[in-house]
């Protein structure tokens, strides 16, 4: 089902995130990110799969797969939408 950042719940931040480390250049299918609520974010034109089984679009995300960013995102104040895979690019 597809829905948007705004109407997801929000996650307890984890006291250590993990860290997601891929050879790409960019996000690509299948791999693992950390989401955060930025309505004001014009994120990159990709689907993301949240933990939940929604599919929501990374245009209303912050998504980061460094533990050092991830940290930074929260700590920012940003609200923490959990772990999600990059599902599909968009057109």
């Amino acid at each position: 089902m597809y829905t948007r950042a705004k109407d997801l719940p929000t996650i307890i931040f984890p006291e250590e995130p993990g860290e997601f480390n891929y050879n790409t250049s960019w996000y690509k299918p299948g791999e693992k990110v950390h989401l955060f609520e930025d309505p004001y974010h014009s994120g990159y034109s990709i689907n993301v799969l949240t933990d939940s089984g929604l599919l929501v679009s990374a245009k209303e995300l912050v998504i980061c797969q460094k533990k050092y960013f991830t940290k930074k995102t929260h700590d920012s104040g940003k609200r923490y939408l959990g772990i999600g895979i990059i599902h599909t690019r968009r057109a």
